[in-house]
């Protein structure tokens, strides 16, 4: 057996025998025609629900006074974060922007 083959050896070996080979039909572009077809009407398409939250979320529940012993107020923080220092540290924040001086974390729970 011979080691080099010629390129038309390679092609027919890869490809089969070449396409030019064969007698190539003829098209004259006169005897061509557009023929329209009408499109079906598409459906619309429904609408999918968003999820809810696609990142996760801390919930920080705290209670807040604006004065020692005051009246107590409840105030919950959702974080986007999985750290949990982090979600405290933006509740404590939130809570300092609204004029809470005592802030007492009371949970931190995922959502």
């Amino acid at each position: 057996m011979h080691d080099s083959l010629t390129e038309q050896q390679m092609r027919e070996a890869l490809f089969g025998p070449s396409a030019a080979a064969a007698p190539a039909e003829t098209v004259d572009s006169t005897e061509l025609q557009f023929v329209p077809t009408k499109r079906a009407a598409s459906k619309p398409i429904a609408k999918r629900a968003k999820p809810t939250s696609l990142f996760p979320k801390l919930r920080v529940t705290m209670q807040v006074t604006k004065t020692f012993e005051g009246e107590v107020e409840t105030l919950v923080h959702e974080a986007r974060t999985l750290s949990s220092l982090l979600a405290e540290q933006e509740a404590r924040d939130l809570a300092k922007k609204k004029k809470f001086k005592y802030i007492d974390i009371v949970s931190i729970e995922q959502v």
